[in-house]
């Protein structure tokens, strides 16, 4: 396939629709902690609406691309888009918690599988040669649409509905480019998974670090917001604190990607987790500290944190066959989705028992029981001095079909992977293998 003009524009269209949707993504996770808050609900009640998303989101993985298969990409995403946008909306109209889970647990099953139609789309119409250029274009773009979507919560009224309106209209609006785009549907790349079991014998430190980082990562990005309330501070540093979170991973992925090609990527996993627990040992302790203290160690934290997830998943490209890579990576995915769905509960239940400081020490604890593993892991099995290392490629914990954008992924490795792992059968065989993991 040629990188034509036309592709070029489809692509352009399609990751228009992922800015406009995570856009509002990031504004709602950073409103709805907010509202809970300011209607003083107790920290238990936002970690379990942090929990209904990180289920949905985990069902979404499992089940999404059974939907698409159905109905096809653009029904799907038109069906999910509307469904995100009128949850959105329902949100202003109960304060019942029960809803809310519900709600959040939808809006997690549709990006889900909204996010699965745009990486399969762009997937479709981006050749091996280019993909790791789109990669990174779609990578910045959805980044720097998660973190500035917040900035906006200091020009308005939190509790009002004008928010949860105009995140309505990001999700409606992102429907316009993807839905006019011009030619054929994409086809759906495979989603065939190893089992947990299987993947752990292969690589340990990847499973263990992507569980260990969904647990960290799902309980500050969802509580965060509630966190800053507690301490006063304003809307607009809280923006600005959660927009520092999603740059300053931005920022470090590649240092530290760079960092892994060069050492044994499990030290770089211990020495990441390490500073992320002493970042966040360091947060624990700020008390009457200026603004610009808060949103410079949220950006730091955030730069560490938000990179481990890629350093495992090369990790465990370093150890599987190559034959594997994507199915590898899917199971990545779910184990850091597992993580996510139990983290903001349990951190929330810290929070109630010893004060809003404990979401930082419960991350500090996380992240130094993770250091711990890996240096263990790595004492017990060394790397060989002159193991071939796969190159470092950061991958977003956002879709099944991300690894399919996975420069070192050629098209004929995807398909050994559908033929190993009996892709030709029925369809169903996947969902089959979901439910087993």
């Amino acid at each position: 396939m040629s990188w034509q003009k036309p592709s070029i524009f489809v692509v352009g269209a399609v990751v228009l629709s992922a800015i406009l949707l995570q856009a509002g993504n990031g504004l709602l996770i950073t409103l709805i902690p907010l509202r809970m808050a300011q209607g003083g609900l107790p920290t238990t009640d936002v970690g379990l609406v942090a929990t209904g998303y990180g289920i949905g989101f985990l069902i979404g993985c499992l089940f999404a691309t059974k939907l698409v298969r159905r109905v096809g990409h653009i029904r799907a995403f038109a069906a999910l888009a509307a469904v995100m946008a009128s949850g959105t909306l329902a949100l202003h109209i109960t304060g019942d918690l029960a809803v809310w889970i519900l709600v959040r647990g939808a809006t997690g099953f549709c990006l889900a599988g909204l996010t699965t139609v745009i990486e399969s789309w762009i997937n479709e119409r981006t050749p091996q040669s280019s993909r790791g250029s789109v990669l990174s274009m779609y990578l910045l773009s959805t980044k720097l649409a998660m973190g500035g979507g917040p900035l906006i919560l200091g020009y308005g009224d939190i509790m009002g509905p004008g928010f949860l309106m105009l995140i309505s209209a990001f999700c409606s609006l992102s429907l316009v480019p993807l839905t006019l785009t011009r030619g054929p549907s994409p086809s759906l790349p495979s989603t065939q998974r190893l089992t947990v079991p299987q993947l752990y014998g292969i690589a340990p430190a990847a499973v263990v670090g992507c569980v260990a980082v969904g647990l960290t990562n799902g309980a500050v990005i969802g509580l965060t917001p509630a966190y800053a309330a507690s301490v006063e501070l304003s809307a607009t540093t809280i923006a600005l604190m959660m927009a520092g979170l999603q740059v300053g991973g931005l920022a470090f992925q590649w240092p530290l990607g760079w960092l892994s090609d060069h050492i044994d990527r499990r030290r770089v996993i211990a020495i990441t987790a390490t500073a992320v627990a002493l970042t966040s040992l360091a947060i624990s302790f700020l008390t009457d500290a200026p603004a610009m203290v808060y949103i410079a160690l949220f950006g730091v934290w955030g730069g560490l944190s938000l990179s481990v997830y890629a350093v495992c998943l090369a990790h465990a490209a370093d150890r599987a066959p190559r034959n594997l890579m994507v199915a590898m990576s899917s199971s990545l995915l779910l184990a850091w989705a597992s993580g996510a769905v139990v983290g903001p509960a349990l951190a929330s239940y810290v929070m109630e028992r010893i004060g809003t400081q404990g979401l930082f020490y419960y991350a500090t604890a996380t992240m130094t029981a993770l250091a711990l593993f890996v240096l263990v892991r790595t004492l017990l099995r060394t790397e060989h001095p002159g193991a071939e290392k796969e190159i470092f490629v950061s991958l977003p914990a956002s879709s099944p079909l991300i690894s399919h954008l996975d420069p070192r992924i050629s098209d004929d490795m995807a398909q050994s992977t559908a033929e190993g792992l009996g892709e030709g059968e029925d369809a169903t065989k996947t969902d089959e293998t979901d439910a087993a993991l």
